[in-house]
C-alpha cells in the first residue's frame, strides 16, 4: 500500500477531484503517446498516482495553473508531463 501524504489545495478549482488511477478514463484526456509511455508494459506501467500526481493531473488538464511541493521521489516529474 502507498503511503498518504497530507494534501492542501486552494485557489477556484480546489474542488475538483482527484484522480485514482491511470485507466481508460484519464487515457481519453491525454495524447495517446503520453498514455502509453505511462501505462504501458514495455514502458513506465503506472497504474495509481501518487498523492501529488492524483491532485495536480486534473487541475493542469483543466488549463489550471499548479504550484506543487512534495518530497523527493513523490511523482513530481510525471504530474508535470
Amino acid at each position: 500500500k502507498k503511503p498518504t501524504a497530507e494534501v492542501k489545495r486552494a485557489g477556484p478549482a480546489a474542488d475538483l477531484p482527484a484522480i485514482s488511477e491511470f485507466g481508460d478514463e484519464f487515457g481519453a484526456l491525454v495524447p495517446d503517446f503520453v498514455f502509453n509511455n505511462l501505462v504501458g508494459q514495455d514502458r513506465m506501467r503506472y497504474r495509481q498516482p501518487s498523492p501529488v500526481q492524483a491532485h495536480t493531473v486534473p487541475l493542469a488538464l483543466a488549463g489550471h495553473d499548479v504550484l506543487a511541493s512534495a518530497e523527493t521521489g513523490s511523482g513530481k516529474t510525471v504530474a508535470f508531463l
